[in-house]
């Protein structure tokens, strides 16, 4: 069963003929999907650099945007009350082309662009209602030796732009603005039992395709969403079914860890030791992974021991590294990362306890497998120290320091 409201852009770039220019033209209307009537009362804007072009919006909603240049990467923002907001980012528009049947290949530089001012196209985009949610469902989950119904844990990450669309109002239209707002929808983490993962209504964003993993069933592989999976779309009520495949090495497992140690160390290092060598989810750099710890480390006392801002996606600035070698993964904090500059921080009173939160963001598995399925490093902390399965969606963990004089 689908929700049908959603309200969808027709956009066309246009153009007169004349001497060579470097800008395009937009004009175009804000269609209701449900009517197909077009709508007036919204707000359009194109933003590069650090200059912004507003839409002139006329009478039945109509849109003009003039003057804006070739060669720039720009985003198109979208406005309009009660509809989700919209961000579209979009690759730079060359100079014009020659032969107007090249309409969508943009050729910079065409030695005959001077016979056109500009390439006309027609593009389209699609807002959602904010009050449209994804109703309540069940995403069956099946053995593939077995009709038990399994228990475990699972995650939706959203993948995209919403795909729950009307096709191309626009005859003429040949390409569609996505939303990149949808893409950063929050992941959502449940439990599961009965052999289904139960979604409460609007527990996902309408529309969205969400890659499914689902990990923790005893005996069995964890599943990681591939390539060629079908997402899971929040607006379906019911989704495909996950099958998990037995499973035919030894699980991966801690051997050994500090982290529920009480002895004081004398630096911040978590240490690691799995049954079998092991590696970082190929999918994601070593770097996202540090970052999102990086991000989440805490120090106390707080208010001496302030930590730098995070201002980069690419540099750990709080001082958190992360390093895996074989059978040993170690999670470190140097005092690299405080801001000695700030107020309030004194040396007098040094860091007592670091606090590596997000654990369950590191996701690992077996090395040497080509297609392992990889697991949350909180959840093999779960089975480790034998916590509660909840502790999986925001596992932490401290270690202590001793004070130097």
């Amino acid at each position: 069963m689908l929700a049908r409201t959603l309200l969808i852009i027709s956009l066309g770039i246009g153009a007169s003929p004349g001497c060579r220019s470097k800008h395009y033209d937009f004009t175009g209307y804000v269609y209701d999907g449900t009517s197909g009537q077009p709508l007036s009362g919204y707000t359009l804007r194109l933003e590069y650099g650090q200059k912004t072009l507003a839409a002139t919006v006329g009478g039945g909603g109509r849109f003009v945007i003039s003057e804006f240049p070739s060669l720039v990467d720009y985003e198109v923002v979208i406005t309009a009350e009660g509809y989700r907001p919209f961000r579209s980012f979009n690759k730079r528009l060359g100079d014009v082309t020659a032969d107007p049947a090249d309409v969508g290949t943009l050729v910079p530089g065409g030695q005959d662009d001077a016979r056109y001012a500009t390439e006309t196209l027609s593009v389209e985009a699609v807002l959602f209602p904010s009050e449209l949610v994804a109703p309540a469902a069940a995403v069956p989950v099946l053995l593939a030796d077995s009709s038990a119904r399994p228990a475990g844990t699972a995650r939706f990450v959203p993948l995209a732009a919403s795909t729950l669309q009307l096709p191309l109002i626009t005859p003429a239209a040949l390409l569609r603005w996505r939303n990149a707002l949808d893409a950063q929808q929050a992941t959502v983490v449940k439990t599961f039992a009965d052999g289904a993962i139960v979604l409460d209504e609007g527990e996902l964003a309408y529309g969205v395709p969400y890659a499914v993993d689902v990990w923790g069933v005893s005996g069995y592989q964890a599943k990681t969403a591939a390539a060629n999976d079908p997402p899971y779309v929040a607006g379906n009520v019911d989704g495909v079914p996950i099958t998990l495949q037995p499973q035919l090495q030894a699980p991966l497992m801690l051997a050994y860890s500090n982290v529920d140690e009480a002895a004081i160390v004398t630096d911040a290092r978590l240490v690691f030791v799995l049954n079998q060598p092991a590696q970082l989810d190929p999918r994601a750099e070593l770097g996202v992974f540090r970052e999102q710890l990086d991000n989440a480390v805490a120090i106390e006392p707080a208010p001496s021991n302030p930590l730098k801002p995070s201002s980069s996606a690419s540099v750990a600035e709080r001082g958190v590294s992360l390093t895996i070698d074989g059978q040993l993964l170690t999670i470190a904090w140097s005092t690299g990362g405080l801001d000695t500059a700030a107020p309030g921080y004194d040396a007098a009173a040094p860091p007592e306890r670091v606090i590596f939160n997000a654990l369950q963001t590191v996701m690992v598995q077996a090395a040497g497998v080509n297609k392992a399925s990889s697991v949350p490093l909180s959840a093999l902390i779960c089975v480790y120290t034998k916590r509660d399965p909840a502790c999986v969606e925001g596992a932490s963990a401290a270690v202590t320091l001793r004070a130097r004089k």
